[in-house]
């Protein structure tokens, strides 16, 4: 008997120890060997899906009983009601055709239909929701809930930026980490994908940091125009030429306020998101635009 007492402590221990190798966000589940979180601030399916991608995790599926468990665990953790959320089962590829996003047919789910689904209302709904247990084929434009899911894997493990995402690079100078992404994307996107990393668009306190920042430039975008512009956390938050950061502050206040020549120019119809150039002098940019964009984070962001 002491010695399954034992074993219990010993593996709810190790449960405890496993969440820390992802983020501290997410709850690791021995069952699923994974870990999973419950957005509670409901989104399209795309958007579910988008946001489960850039946190480094996918749309849960009920694929299994132990999975549905899981599931049901996370939706009652919400301080509101949560009846059904979405579940990253669809038929975009082929309307009436249900799999996971990592291909499992909803034939081989163990999950019943409610009554009356699937009924392809309006010939539209090429999405699952996950309700009490059941499922409902919904409209992918709807707003539910929904809970992501990061399957343990071999070789996982934190960086010292506190993500398993080797792209981020910690700089002892400045005490920040940083992560270049040369995809471009519009300057509110690059907002999003930032904070799902657990991060920030780029803030710029000081030389020393304009001096480390243009040295991540210069190595991972060696040919780049000296006019290229690469989006960081500054923006005209009213439109009225007063620029702040991401977090309020006005630029005066963080330390850093160099501008490139010429700079702002409030270029017609209007440039009111904030980058910067390849040598770390200031720009205002067309927030509509896509740009390369710099994330930054603490390296604790994400850990308890």
């Amino acid at each position: 008997m002491l010695f399954i007492k034992d074993l219990v402590l010993l593996l709810t221990f190790y449960g405890v120890i496993e969440s820390k190798h992802f983020r501290s966000d997410y709850t690791y589940h021995q069952d699923v060997d994974g870990w999973l979180k419950l957005h509670a601030v409901p989104g399209t399916w795309h958007d579910a899906r988008q946001r489960c991608y850039l946190e480094g995790a996918v749309l849960a599926s009920p694929v299994s009983a132990y999975m549905q468990n899981a599931l049901r665990f996370e939706m009652n953790k919400s301080s509101s009601e949560c009846a059904g959320i979405y579940v990253g089962v669809h038929s975009l590829f082929s309307k009436g055709y249900f799999y996971s996003l990592e291909g499992v047919p909803l034939s081989k789910m163990p999950v019943q239909w409610l009554p009356g689904e699937p009924d392809n209302a309006g010939n539209n709904e090429e999405c699952i929701a996950y309700v009490h247990g059941r499922v409902a084929d919904v409209n992918c434009s709807e707003v539910l809930p929904f809970v992501c899911y990061k399957k343990s894997t071999e070789n996982m493990s934190v960086m010292p930026c506190g993500t398993t995402d080797r792209a981020y690079e910690f700089s002892a100078k400045t005490g920040s980490c940083y992560k270049l992404h040369k995809t471009p994307l519009i300057w509110a996107q690059a907002f999003k994908v930032c904070s799902a990393e657990g991060g920030y668009l780029a803030i710029i306190n000081s030389r020393d940091e304009a001096s480390v920042i243009k040295d991540i430039n210069s190595r991972h975008n060696p040919t780049g125009s000296k006019f290229e512009v690469t989006y960081i956390g500054l923006v005209d938050w009213s439109k009225d030429r007063v620029w702040r950061t991401v977090h309020g502050q006005l630029l005066e206040e963080v330390g850093y306020a160099e501008w490139g020549i010429g700079q702002p120019d409030n270029a017609s119809p209007g440039e009111h998101c904030g980058g910067m150039f390849p040598n770390a002098k200031l720009d205002d940019y067309w927030c509509d635009r896509v740009a390369k964009f710099l994330c930054e984070k603490d390296p604790d962001s994400l850990q308890d």
